[in-house]
Protein backbone atom coordinates (compact mmCIF):
# COMPACT_ATOMS: atom_id res chain seq x y z
CA UNK A 1 0.00 0.00 0.00
CA UNK A 2 1.91 3.50 -1.06
CA UNK A 3 0.74 6.68 1.42
CA UNK A 4 0.12 9.91 -0.14
CA UNK A 5 0.44 13.10 1.75
CA UNK A 6 -1.89 15.51 0.66
CA UNK A 7 -0.98 19.33 1.65
CA UNK A 8 -3.38 21.67 1.87
CA UNK A 9 -3.87 24.75 -0.91
CA UNK A 10 -4.42 27.81 0.18
CA UNK A 11 -6.10 30.49 -2.35
CA UNK A 12 -4.14 33.20 -3.01
CA UNK A 13 -6.69 35.74 -1.69
CA UNK A 14 -5.53 35.94 2.00
CA UNK A 15 -8.46 38.06 3.59
CA UNK A 16 -6.33 40.12 5.07
CA UNK A 17 -7.33 43.93 4.41
CA UNK A 18 -10.90 44.32 2.36
CA UNK A 19 -10.48 44.83 -1.27
CA UNK A 20 -11.98 47.05 -2.55
CA UNK A 21 -12.43 46.58 -6.57
CA UNK A 22 -13.04 49.84 -9.03
CA UNK A 23 -14.87 49.93 -12.51
CA UNK A 24 -15.82 52.63 -14.70
CA UNK A 25 -19.39 52.95 -13.67
CA UNK A 26 -19.45 51.00 -10.07
CA UNK A 27 -17.11 50.85 -7.32
CA UNK A 28 -17.23 46.64 -5.25
CA UNK A 29 -16.78 47.85 -1.86
CA UNK A 30 -17.13 45.99 1.88
CA UNK A 31 -20.62 45.95 3.23
CA UNK A 32 -21.26 48.41 5.13
CA UNK A 33 -24.44 48.96 7.75
CA UNK A 34 -24.95 52.77 5.88
CA UNK A 35 -25.55 50.80 2.96
CA UNK A 36 -28.74 49.07 5.01
CA UNK A 37 -31.54 50.90 3.32
CA UNK A 38 -30.40 50.33 -0.20
CA UNK A 39 -29.15 46.61 0.74
CA UNK A 40 -32.76 46.54 1.80
CA UNK A 41 -34.24 47.05 -1.27
CA UNK A 42 -32.82 44.40 -3.34
CA UNK A 43 -32.75 41.70 -0.23
CA UNK A 44 -36.29 42.31 0.44
CA UNK A 45 -37.51 42.00 -3.30
CA UNK A 46 -39.24 38.68 -3.53
CA UNK A 47 -38.05 38.66 -7.05
CA UNK A 48 -34.81 38.95 -6.79
CA UNK A 49 -34.76 36.73 -4.47
CA UNK A 50 -36.33 33.99 -5.89
CA UNK A 51 -33.50 31.55 -6.12
CA UNK A 52 -31.52 33.04 -3.21
CA UNK A 53 -32.86 33.11 0.08
CA UNK A 54 -36.22 34.37 1.61
CA UNK A 55 -37.03 38.61 1.40
CA UNK A 56 -35.85 40.38 3.85
CA UNK A 57 -39.22 41.59 6.22
CA UNK A 58 -37.38 44.29 7.52
CA UNK A 59 -34.38 46.91 7.86
CA UNK A 60 -33.50 45.09 11.31
CA UNK A 61 -33.03 41.66 9.32
CA UNK A 62 -31.16 43.34 7.20
CA UNK A 63 -28.61 45.03 9.70
CA UNK A 64 -28.43 41.32 11.28
CA UNK A 65 -27.46 40.07 7.37
CA UNK A 66 -25.08 42.56 6.87
CA UNK A 67 -23.26 41.91 10.36
CA UNK A 68 -23.62 37.86 9.64
CA UNK A 69 -21.50 38.62 5.99
CA UNK A 70 -18.82 41.10 8.28
CA UNK A 71 -18.67 38.04 10.76
CA UNK A 72 -17.95 35.59 7.65
CA UNK A 73 -15.40 37.72 6.04
CA UNK A 74 -13.56 38.14 9.60
CA UNK A 75 -13.60 33.99 9.95
CA UNK A 76 -12.24 33.63 6.24
CA UNK A 77 -15.12 31.84 4.96
CA UNK A 78 -16.81 34.56 2.18
CA UNK A 79 -16.34 37.38 0.70
CA UNK A 80 -19.67 39.83 0.01
CA UNK A 81 -19.21 43.33 -2.30
CA UNK A 82 -21.42 46.00 -2.20
CA UNK A 83 -21.92 47.15 -5.82
CA UNK A 84 -22.06 51.00 -5.49
CA UNK A 85 -22.75 53.42 -8.11
CA UNK A 86 -19.84 55.86 -8.69
CA UNK A 87 -22.21 58.97 -9.32
CA UNK A 88 -25.02 58.11 -6.99
CA UNK A 89 -23.15 56.45 -4.16
CA UNK A 90 -26.34 54.08 -4.22
CA UNK A 91 -25.79 50.26 -3.53
CA UNK A 92 -27.42 48.57 -6.07
CA UNK A 93 -26.21 44.78 -5.33
CA UNK A 94 -23.96 42.60 -4.25
CA UNK A 95 -21.64 40.02 -5.75
CA UNK A 96 -19.86 37.26 -3.42
CA UNK A 97 -17.79 34.52 -3.23
CA UNK A 98 -18.19 31.51 -0.85
CA UNK A 99 -18.32 27.62 -0.07
CA UNK A 100 -14.20 27.78 -0.75
CA UNK A 101 -12.62 24.41 -1.78
CA UNK A 102 -9.16 25.21 -1.27
CA UNK A 103 -7.62 22.18 -2.30
CA UNK A 104 -9.36 22.21 -5.39
CA UNK A 105 -9.11 25.96 -5.89
CA UNK A 106 -12.61 26.71 -6.37
CA UNK A 107 -15.53 28.82 -4.85
CA UNK A 108 -18.96 29.75 -5.59
CA UNK A 109 -20.40 33.48 -6.83
CA UNK A 110 -23.34 34.66 -6.74
CA UNK A 111 -25.11 38.30 -7.46
CA UNK A 112 -28.02 39.78 -6.28
CA UNK A 113 -28.84 43.56 -8.10
CA UNK A 114 -32.02 45.88 -7.53
CA UNK A 115 -34.45 45.49 -10.21
CA UNK A 116 -34.60 48.52 -11.51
Amino acid sequence: MTTVAVTSVQPSFDFGEFPELRAERVDLCEYDEKYAADIFVHRGDPEVQLYNSAPHQSIDETLAFIREELELYRRKQEIIWAVKLKDTQRVIGCVSVQNWDRYHRRAEMGYDLARD
